[in-house]
């Protein structure tokens, strides 16, 4: 072939490459996106008798009103509770200075978003404790409506009216006919109005769904953690809550205190690592549409791609199938991700490479020979 034709060859084969390209940024900013900021980790609770090891069942294997005093996270029985976990989340708790905290307090705003209905639970059990009626799960939302009416009143008329708001609900739900002779008004609402005292006394004055719920769960657990000075610590926070409830707080000893203190940050530099990849490649194929070779290696991310979508998407699939114990499966159902995509990613990815970049690549190199 003439050198003249065979050059317009090459660079016809080269040109061929750009859409090429155009696809594999597109899928690197698809898999870097998922890996920093969509969940690597979701962790989703339906029933917290596996968490807790109780049942909520009794010997005719109907659900019984479990009270708050007995077991803080009565209250929770029947919600889905779920904490989710991004790229850029274990990112900033490996390199925290103190990861269990930042851990509690990743996982606090996660149930944090969810704290009206939390609330609305928790005054659904108080009640049906004092009535003895189950709870219709209808009711919630019409319990967590009149809770925001509390959240947003202001003045002590207001409270008052928003307290009124919250009882009157209630007693549609276990007494709407006025006929239950254990229902009492005045004590529910002297109990509210107590709550909500105990509520804005300990958050400087403000009332929130997340404090009055972490308020008087700490208060139910009756100074079993974080004693100071013989009272029992109020949280006020669910990051607080549940790193009292853990005893993270009050222990001396941190349960990372054994690992080295260089496996931390060496775990971070490893996930940002793990994405960082799929950014660099995209540079690669993008800046390389420009240039007069458009040919790019991708070696390092079909060698590290996979890890995530292996660690937290494959791994837990695996062992659900594989493990025979109950608990491990239960715990292990809890678990999901959406590193999914960025398995998507990697598999197209390899895909095409082999079918569309390398016969291209192949054809070129056969062509610059000659």
């Amino acid at each position: 072939m003439h050198s003249d034709s065979l050059e317009k060859e090459i660079r016809r084969r080269q040109r061929s490459l750009i859409p090429m390209n155009l696809v594999v940024v597109l899928l690197c900013i698809a898999a870097a996106i998922s890996f920093f900021f969509m969940p690597l980790l979701i962790v989703q609770v339906d029933d917290f008798s596996a968490v807790t090891g109780e049942s909520t069942e009794n010997a005719e294997g109907v659900e019984s009103v479990e009270s708050a005093e007995e077991n803080p996270l009565a209250m929770l029985d029947g919600m889905r509770i779920s904490a989710s976990f991004t790229g850029m989340d274990f990112i900033k708790i490996t390199f925290a200075e103190d990861p269990v905290n930042t851990l509690f307090a990743t996982v606090g705003d996660a149930i944090g978003t969810q704290s009206n209905e939390l609330a609305a639970r928790s005054l659904l059990v108080m009640a049906s404790e004092a009535s003895g009626r189950e709870i219709d799960e209808a009711a919630v939302d019409a319990v967590t409506q009149s809770l925001k009416s509390l959240e947003e009143a202001k003045g002590e008329e207001a409270v008052d009216g928003a307290i009124e708001n919250v009882v009157s609900t209630l007693k549609t739900q276990f007494d709407p006919d006025g006929s239950d002779e254990s229902w009492n008004d005045e004590e529910l609402r002297t109990q509210l109005r107590d709550m909500y005292d105990s509520t804005v006394q300990h958050n400087d004055g403000n009332f929130t769904t997340e404090a009055f719920i972490c308020v008087n769960m700490s208060q139910a657990m009756g100074g079993n953690e974080g004693e100071t000075e013989g009272e029992s610590k109020v949280y006020t926070s669910f990051a607080d809550l549940a790193s009292g409830m853990l005893g993270s707080s009050a222990s001396e000893e941190n349960p990372l205190d054994a690992i080295p203190a260089w496996i931390m940050p060496v775990l971070g530099g490893v996930m940002i690592l793990l994405g960082l990849v799929w950014l660099i490649l995209a540079l690669f194929a993008f800046f390389r549409i420009f240039a007069k070779n458009k040919r790019f290696m991708m070696w390092y991310v079909k060698l590290l791609g996979w890890i995530p979508c292996g660690l937290f998407g494959v791994v837990p699939l695996v062992l659900g199938k594989l493990v025979n114990d109950a608990s491990v499966t239960a715990a292990l159902g809890m678990l999901s991700t959406l590193s999914w995509i960025s398995g998507a990613c990697y598999v197209l990815l390899w895909l095409v490479s082999i079918f569309w970049a390398f016969p291209i690549k192949h054809q070129i190199r056969k062509l610059s020979r000659k």
